[in-house]
């Protein structure tokens, strides 16, 4: 889990304002742009279980946990240089 508050500098308040104003559930289009995937793959993704499953809030939304979609990307950058110390 990522802690908004870890390495945090109270000097810059730029840091603290942007971190705060994050959301936290986010839409396709912006999960999308921080995975650098497309909706269909996403979706290709979530199908097989390897995308984080989004979190129904209405009849017909969808949203996605942003720290759940930071970890799944971080998951993948271990995983390709794991891949690549083994080689």
């Amino acid at each position: 889990m990522i802690d908004i508050f870890d390495n945090m500098s109270y000097n810059n308040p730029e840091v603290f304002y942007n971190t705060l104003l994050d959301p936290i559930l986010l839409h396709i289009t912006d999960v999308s742009k921080l995975t650098s995937l497309s909706r269909s793959s996403i979706y290709r993704m979530i199908s097989n279980g390897d995308f984080p499953k989004q979190i129904a809030i209405g009849d017909r939304q969808a949203r996605w946990s942003r720290t759940e979609i930071e970890e799944w990307c971080q998951q993948q950058i271990y995983a390709n240089q794991s891949a690549r110390l083994i080689e």
